[in-house]
């Protein structure tokens, strides 16, 4: 295990200064993707049911996750390149989807994981609130849950560009090995990488740009497309933070395969 520790300003600066230079290196990429999300976000505007908080299985919310994983899927080269452009200085000129490689497939397939893990603590709250349990149970129960999946997906952050760049030793175990004792760090680097969205998303907000409620007007049109042109920065952003995270942590090039 690497005894490094990621510098928490510096990651989040050069994480920054990263997307910059993907961007500039892969503009017929980037801007691919930004089309994707474009075209996602109006037809979940006109077409898919709104989000209802704790109704992630309702048909409602099964439509709305496999949307988000045909998304997911969709977005994947993107994903693979800028973590090949940053570590190994690889440019990806044109979009392609190569869902019969098996890095395509294991990348993916661990997005899918992540997702669902993320789903975990409100799926929960609905079984046991099904069940009768009290509310202050099924509330202290859903935090630790909800706490357990948080940890899970930090230390596993730095098996995607490991399997990004097939990586000798690109396991999950090998990801929880490598980050231990970083956890807290890994959280505020990625809590700073976020904020300036969180804050931006704020705005939009309060202009009338995203809602909550199911909206179609000229407001919420313009939101999702803004929605969609800053997602490819922000996409790019966590793929770049994760990058710097495994240059600092993983071991990975050192084990065997």
């Amino acid at each position: 295990m690497s005894a490094q520790k990621p510098p928490v300003f510096q990651t989040v600066t050069t994480a920054y200064r990263d997307v910059g230079r993907v961007i500039h290196a892969m503009p017929v990429l980037a801007g691919t993707v930004m089309a994707i999300l474009i075209a996602f976000n109006l037809v979940g505007l006109f077409f898919l049911p709104a989000y209802v908080p704790g109704e992630v299985l309702s048909l409602g919310g099964l439509i709305l996750f496999a949307a988000g994983a045909v998304q997911s899927f969709l977005i994947t080269p993107f994903l693979i390149a800028v973590h090949r452009f940053i570590l190994l200085r690889q440019v990806t000129g044109q979009y392609a989807l190569a869902p019969q490689e098996p890095r395509f497939l294991r990348f993916f397939g661990w997005s899918l994981v992540i997702t669902s893990l993320s789903l975990i603590p409100t799926v929960l709250q609905v079984w046991l609130s099904a069940l009768g349990f009290s509310g202050a149970f099924t509330g202290i129960l859903t935090i630790v849950i909800m706490a357990a999946c948080l940890f899970l997906t930090f230390r596993l952050t730095i098996l995607f560009p490991a399997i990004a760049i097939d990586a000798p030793g690109a396991t999950a175990a090998n990801a929880y090995a490598d980050s231990k004792g970083n956890v807290w760090r890994i959280f505020f680097i990625f809590f700073l990488t976020i904020l300036p969205f969180m804050l931006l998303a704020l705005g939009l907000f309060f202009l009338g740009l995203i809602s909550t409620a199911k909206e179609i007007n000229l407001l919420t049109i313009t939101g999702k497309i803004l929605a969609a042109i800053v997602g490819v920065p922000a996409y790019a952003l966590f793929v770049a933070v994760a990058s710097r995270l495994f240059l600092a942590l993983c071991d990975c090039l050192n084990r065997p395969s």
